[in-house]
């Protein structure tokens, strides 16, 4: 078992409980989104990390091509009249 898949069952241990926890019973608010963004990010960067020393150039243009999260915004498609 390599280190992202050590990674990611570790992060899906600890968000599983958190998922599937009741709700309190008070009106103070919880939310955990801040933790379990950080441990996507980390398992991302992480990940990344691994496929550029596995595949080497060819991963670095597929990385300058396709952003990390987010994708781009396409420019609406010129139609044809």
């Amino acid at each position: 078992m390599n280190r992202s898949n050590v990674s990611l069952l570790l992060a899906s241990l600890f968000a599983a409980p958190l998922a599937v926890a009741a709700p309190p019973e008070t009106d103070e608010p919880t939310d955990d989104t801040p933790v379990m963004l950080i441990t996507y990010v980390r398992l991302a960067i992480n990940e990344e990390h691994e496929t550029r020393a596995r595949f080497g150039t060819a991963y670095e243009q597929y990385a300058d091509a396709v952003p990390r999260f987010f994708p781009r915004r396409r420019r609406p498609l010129a139609v044809a009249s």
